[in-house]
């Protein structure tokens, strides 16, 4: 990957930062902010901060001005002498970023690549095919299972459109799907064991350093609103709230425990900045100490259950061995799980009928598997 040269003059975004003295401390700060205030937050926990240089909006690029910025007290500049208007050119922006995984466009912005046709019919129709498939997935479970409550709750989000049907896509991304969502959860506890343990193994990092981001749905909301405003986005920006907490815990357990949201729309510069500048985002950091505080209690095992006691864990970990990146390796995904046995195959199209065909052929392909694969569940506890 192409890395971004050196540019004269950078405009750098700041996250309101709070340096805490222990996890102790910023587990007490966080607990009594809470309280005081009687509104909810959002929580997400990570062992260092993400940053990138992108341009803050799609090219020809115009002057960097102060409206850009929203609040110029979140801002430093480098140098410090740089004044305003300055040309927004490929890495004048530097901008934290909390989801940690390159986003496809982020990823050809770096090597300077103009996607063709087939990257670009990817891009519009990969939300399209992460949803399928996490669908496949929990329906397929609550099939094994033969969970009818389960079934009926899967029922409901499959038949509806957004925000119900993003509810789906949101379950995969705790599962380990990329799908440029941002996870977050409502529990302190849960965001503190993220920026403390390795996800790996369990193991809590003593003596190192961790990120907690509190995130505030009211100030979210108002984000929203004003990027649906902005003229380039012509009404459609989307930064909406996913919450997870009525996902059944008989089949996505992982979900529920983590007390999971998912949040769209953060891999846009104006939202990172709106928030920022905005005071709806804040961020703390803390060295962690010898043993986790009383706060920070949780265990892998109890965040990421077993595959025995975890369906949708075990069917990921089944069928989505690695994440297609392009509209011919979907189509491959789709040959090997999907067009079996099949007189008419599901061939995926850049209009998007594909996915409508899917829901006429969504009860054999269950059908084709659940059988075969209620054996493997059957000592599965309920």
């Amino acid at each position: 990957m192409k890395i971004i040269s050196h540019v004269e003059r950078c405009a750098i975004l700041e996250i309101p930062t709070t340096s805490f003295n222990s996890e102790a401390d910023l587990a007490d700060y966080l607990v009594a902010s809470a309280q005081s205030t009687g509104r909810p937050y959002l929580y997400r926990g990570q062992s260092r901060e993400y940053r990138r240089r992108w341009p803050l909006t799609a090219g020809p690029f115009r002057p960097l001005s102060a409206e850009d910025l929203i609040d110029g007290r979140s801002w430093r500049f480098e140098p410090t002498r740089t004044q305003l208007p300055i040309s927004l050119l490929p890495g004048t922006m530097d901008l934290p970023s909390l989801i940690p995984t390159d986003t496809r466009e982020y990823e050809r912005f770096l090597s300077g690549i103009v996607p063709d046709k087939e990257e670009g019919a990817f891009d519009d129709m990969m939300v399209y095919f992460w949803t399928s498939v996490c669908a496949f997935i929990i329906a397929l479970a609550c099939a094994i299972k033969k969970d009818a409550a389960a079934a009926t709750w899967f029922g409901d989000q499959w038949t509806s459109d957004c925000p119900r049907l993003d509810k789906l896509r949101s379950i995969g991304q705790h599962y380990g799907m990329d799908t440029g969502l941002l996870d977050a959860t409502s529990s302190i506890a849960v965001a503190l064991w993220f920026a403390t343990h390795d996800f790996k193994t369990g193991a809590y990092r003593s003596r190192e350093s961790g990120v907690v981001y509190r995130i505030a749905p009211a100030q979210l909301e108002k984000a929203q609103q004003w990027l649906e405003d902005l003229p380039e986005h012509e009404g459609a920006f989307e930064a909406r709230m996913i919450d997870l907490g009525d996902t059944p815990a008989s089949i996505a357990p992982r979900a529920v425990r983590q007390q999971g949201w998912s949040l769209v729309g953060w891999e846009h510069p104006r939202l990172v900045i709106k928030m920022a500048t905005s005071g709806g985002l804040n961020r703390y950091v803390f060295p962690t100490g010898p043993a986790p505080c009383s706060v920070n209690s949780l265990t892998r095992e109890w965040l990421v259950p077993h595959p025995q006691q975890d369906p949708v864990r075990t069917l990921f970990e089944m069928f989505w061995i690695c994440q297609p990146r392009s509209l011919r390796e979907a189509q491959q995904w789709i040959d090997r799980y999907w067009n079996i046995g099949n007189e008419s195959r599901i061939q995926i199209d850049k209009s998007g009928s594909w996915f409508d065909r899917l829901g006429s052929e969504f009860g054999r392909i269950l059908d084709h598997y659940s059988h075969d694969l209620r054996e493997r569940f059957v000592s599965v506890p309920h």
